[in-house]
């Protein structure tokens, strides 16, 4: 009988453990109409090889939406470090003298020409998105922490949170907003390049105000 026990409490140990979905991901991605399809090839080139939750696959297959490929948090913190570092870029370009651009824009079988200030325009994108995404003490710490680049522990000391609270809320902000920026419609801000050229990434003879003959 005592064989028999540990026999099944081997068993019982080796059954896989469903993986908990965060609930807002669930809401959002299995929302009637929303149209969103995940790429498992693309979220594998996104997802971190050290992860315990995707083993670098970068999915987790989700129950409640008919086996709909999810996300991971390793590959939505990526597209969001992604944006992050393309946004202190343009800020850093901001002070200078803008330059309007004339480029032509691919978007599918279209293409079109148009006027435009992409650094600026990138930049208000992602503020924007992030005040639509965010509320409380996680827009807070986004605004301090990644937009404003202030430390872990000067935010615990201004929000009054300990230091272990903060970095699981900064991981948190990371994964809404990268996974609001990967599927925000009509455009999204990412990927980068496709943001800035269109699909394909077709970028042809940019041409600023001043260059121009």
């Amino acid at each position: 009988m005592a064989a028999a026990a540990t026999v099944r409490i081997e068993d019982h140990s080796l059954k896989p453990v469903p993986l908990a979905l965060p609930t807002w991901m669930a809401a959002r991605d299995g929302m009637a109409g929303a149209g969103i399809s995940w790429d498992p090839l693309e979220l594998r080139m996104l997802a971190s090889s050290r992860c315990l939750k995707c083993w670098g696959e970068g999915v987790q297959w989700g129950r409640r939406i008919s086996g709909r490929p999810y996300p991971c948090g390793c590959a939505l913190r990526r597209i969001f470090r992604e944006c992050l570092r393309r946004y202190r870029y343009c800020e850093a370009h901001c002070d200078k003298v803008a330059s309007v651009k004339w480029r032509m824009i691919a978007r599918g079988a279209r293409r079109f020409y148009s006027w435009g200030l992409p650094d600026q325009e990138y930049c208000a994108d992602f503020c924007l998105i992030g005040r639509r995404t965010l509320s409380g003490v996680a827009y807070r710490i986004f605004r301090m922490h990644h937009l404003g680049g202030m430390e872990g522990e000067d935010c615990a000391w201004r929000l009054g949170i300990d230091l272990g609270s903060i970095w699981y809320q900064v991981y948190m902000v990371e994964q809404r907003l990268g996974y609001a920026l990967r599927t925000v419609r009509p455009y999204a801000l990412h990927p980068v390049d496709e943001y800035f050229h269109g699909n394909g990434a077709q970028a042809e003879a940019c041409a600023t105000v001043g260059g121009m003959t």
